[in-house]
């Protein structure tokens, strides 16, 4: 029996679209990191050839304070092996509030989640969002989120959000 932190996940293969089973392990007890026994279980083949890109897109881009604005993450296995247990973590600037997100654990500004696999040419798409303080000054912030699997490299990605703030003279 699986356990109710099986998901149903999307994932594209080379233009064809089918559904992947991606297990979400620290959904209650929180992502917890990559023991050593289970790094000695991934053999060194899928160790060399395995390679990931994240990338991050902000939308909207210009936000006001108390706006949500969007994260949409998308993590890509660009190698020849599958990705084994990829960890995803998204530490958010202070002026943001991380709001909760399908497969990930929320600790103060961090949010991580685990995906268990990760097969040869597969991508999965996360969307992450967060509340604008109302305390938040104007200008822009930058966001960024890091991937790393037992038998990959750890990628970064990031995005910036231009926060307005409202106008305090009479003519701005």
């Amino acid at each position: 029996m699986r356990s109710a932190a099986a998901v149903l996940q999307r994932v594209t293969l080379t233009g064809l679209s089918i559904g992947a089973l991606v297990l979400a392990s620290g959904i209650a007890g929180g992502a917890g990191t990559h023991s050593a026994q289970a790094a000695s279980a991934v053999p060194a083949s899928h160790q060399a050839s395995t390679k990931l890109r994240l990338r991050m897109i902000a939308t909207p881009r210009t936000v006001k304070r108390g706006q949500t604005v969007t994260f949409r993450l998308v993590l890509t296995n660009t190698g020849s092996s599958p990705a084994v247990r990829v960890k995803v973590c998204d530490t958010m600037p202070s002026v943001l509030t991380p709001l909760p997100a399908f497969r990930f654990v929320i600790r103060g500004q961090r949010l991580c989640g685990i995906i268990q696999r990760l097969p040869i040419s597969g991508s999965v798409v996360m969307a992450l969002k967060a509340t604008v303080s109302q305390s938040a000054s104007g200008g822009d912030v930058s966001n960024r989120a890091t991937a790393k699997g037992l038998n990959t490299a750890s990628v970064s990605a990031s995005a910036s959000v231009g926060i307005i703030t409202p106008c305090r003279m009479l003519f701005c």
